[in-house]
């Protein structure tokens, strides 16, 4: 059980730092890609009604909500509820924001078309739960869209060695981008993400995106370049990530929910929402 000062760092979570201190092309072009991506993943018709799981700001919200979807986000810090509904209010669409957590999502068994929980699933406390949950809410014909950081990448890996050979540029103790933040639950990468969703939801597709995020100085490379070349590099490396998701940099992992599969009972969450 999760002590109260836990809990309260949950409900209470904010986004202020959650974009990296140094930001370079490589950053600049995950970032802007994610969430198009993760939409584009999941197709939603405007006759869906769609759920945006852990939905931040709530800018994958409005971007559905424009292409006239039925959205709902939830979210389970208050800051973050509170933060959401301004934003789509200033974005003059129609959305609704609720507070819930993943692993127990206010909504009834077959009630959603389509689900997308970007860059979330590794702050998960309890992943498998949660992904158990997507699968409920959904109608058996239902799509869920889970893209996330692989902690496996590439990119990743090489940047673990550039760094043992003392070549990464980074002094002792000073964070590294490719070890597990502090924030995070959940070490994910290709082989992790098809475990927990085994069961639950049947893959239709996994694509990859973005490839060398975060090598050292990849990115200072990239920013020296004239933009054109950095983003015709950034580009034609992320067609080779799009094929091959087990080294990417992010994951995108579309399934539907499993044929036969019994609904279990949600978790009761110790989180009393207001």
């Amino acid at each position: 059980m999760k002590s109260t000062f836990e809990r309260k760092q949950v409900v209470e979570w904010c986004d202020e730092g959650a974009i990296p201190p140094e930001y370079n092309a490589d950053s600049d072009f995950v970032f802007r890609m994610m969430g198009p991506r993760t939409i584009r993943a999941l197709s939603p018709s405007p006759r869906d009604v769609a759920l945006d799981v852990a939905c931040g700001l709530g800018i994958e919200v409005v971007s559905m909500a424009k292409q006239g979807v039925r959205v709902v986000g939830v979210d389970v810090s208050k800051i973050m509820v509170r933060k959401a509904k301004r934003y789509v209010a200033g974005c003059g669409v129609e959305a609704d924001i609720v507070q819930g957590a993943s692993e127990c999502l206010p909504f009834r068994d077959n009630a959603l078309d389509a689900l997308i929980c970007k860059g979330a699933l590794d702050h998960f406390h309890y992943p498998r739960r949660s992904i158990l949950e997507f699968a409920r809410v959904l109608k058996p014909n239902g799509k869920a869209v889970i893209s996330v950081a692989n902690m496996e990448s590439l990119g990743f890996k090489l940047a673990r060695l550039i760094d043992a050979a003392g070549l990464s540029g980074l002094r002792k103790g000073e964070r590294r981008p490719w070890d597990m933040p502090e924030d995070h639950t959940l070490r994910v990468d290709y082989k992790t993400l098809k475990a927990y969703t085994q069961g639950a939801l049947r893959a239709n597709h996994i694509e990859g995106l973005s490839l060398f995020w975060s090598l050292p100085h990849w990115g200072k490379l990239l920013d020296k370049l004239p933009k054109r070349m950095s983003y015709i590099m950034l580009n034609t490396l992320d067609l080779i990530a799009r094929k091959l998701p087990a080294i990417s940099d992010i994951i995108i992992f579309r399934g539907q929910p499993e044929k036969g599969r019994r609904h279990e009972s949600p978790l009761r969450s110790n989180f009393r929402y207001r």
